[in-house]
C-alpha cells in the first residue's frame, strides 16, 4: 500500500527504507527510493509487446492500472523464506473495470 500510494520513502511506516530492496524472478534488487523514481509497476513488469517501461512515470502507471483495475489487490501465495528477508510466490489481481490501454512509443 506505501509503495503504491506514499511517493517519499521516508513516510513509509512498514519498512526500513535503509534496508528495503525488490527483486522480480531473481533479477537485481531495486531500492525502494528508485522504485519510487521508477513507479511500481515499471520495476514489477518486464518490458513487452503491450506495455514498456521506459515509456510510464509513476503517475502515468497507477492512472492506467487503477482505471482499468480499481481493486487490483496482492495475494502472497507461499512464503519460502523470512524474515529479515522475505521471499515469496505472489499473484496480483483483480476485477477489470475499464479496457487497458496501453502506449509504447
Amino acid at each position: 500500500m506505501e509503495a503504491s500510494h506514499k511517493t517519499d520513502i521516508a513516510d513509509w511506516r512498514t519498512i526500513d527504507p535503509t534496508k528495503y530492496s525488490l527483486s522480480v524472478n531473481g533479477g537485481p534488487p531495486t531500492k525502494g527510493a528508485d522504485t519510487i523514481e521508477r513507479g511500481t509497476y515499471n520495476v514489477l513488469i518486464a518490458s513487452n509487446e503491450y506495455y514498456c517501461p521506459a515509456h510510464s512515470s509513476f503517475d502515468s502507471t497507477h492512472k492506467t492500472f487503477k482505471r482499468m483495475m480499481p481493486s487490483f489487490s496482492w495475494e502472497v501465495l507461499e512464503v519460502y523464506a523470512g524474515p529479515p528477508e522475505v521471499v515469496f510466490r505472489w499473484r496480483h489481481w483483480g476485477t477489470f473495470k475499464d479496457s487497458y490501454v496501453g502506449w509504447n512509443k
